[in-house]
């Protein structure tokens, strides 16, 4: 068929950990969120040509306001885009690649927004799915933020790694043939 995979996008995240104002260590390094509720929402697409995938997202995320020692201040509504493509072998490893874009406009702090308070951060990432025995599957990711101006604003550089375990425990666990 013509018509990609659709699916609706909805999140809300909670404010929990310790926000910045209210840690301890120096520097706050034992703060573990920004101590702000965030609702999001956005769609994503997918089309398979042939053992191709091609993935699109796009996603709007709106951040509480928080008042801290009688200030009020909100982050910006951020904007994300993801396009994606893998490739996926006859045995079942797929491999591919991501760029994703967020940006946001400014903050706004005691009613003012705050001039050049805008985030921006484009990712690229390496991606691949390999199978394993009995409905498991090992996923990883190696990703990159580059630190130039021009695809990030006020976000640091970043490289990382991610692998995931996944059991699958109902459905048909076919792979693209």
């Amino acid at each position: 068929p013509v018509v990609p995979g659709i699916a609706p996008l909805l999140s809300v995240t909670v404010p929990s950990g310790t926000p910045i104002d209210m840690a301890q260590n120096p520097l706050g390094a034992d703060a573990t969120g920004l101590g702000g509720a965030q609702l999001g929402a956005g769609i994503a697409l997918e089309k398979t040509f042939g053992r191709m995938l091609l993935a699109l997202t796009g996603t709007a995320a709106f951040h509480g306001a928080r008042t801290v020692h009688d200030l009020h201040s909100q982050l910006g509504p951020d904007l994300a885009g993801t396009l994606g493509v893998s490739y996926t072998f006859p045995k079942g490893l797929s491999l591919g690649g991501a760029l994703t874009y967020t940006g946001s406009w400014d903050s706004t702090v005691a009613g003012a927004s705050v001039p050049d308070s805008a985030r921006a951060l484009t990712t690229l990432a390496l991606v691949s799915a390999l199978p394993l025995k009995g409905g498991m599957r090992l996923l990883g990711s190696l990703f990159f933020t580059p630190p130039f101006s021009g695809v990030g604003q006020n976000e640091i550089g970043t490289v990382g790694l991610s692998l995931t375990m996944i059991y699958a425990v109902a459905g048909d666990n076919k792979s693209c043939g």
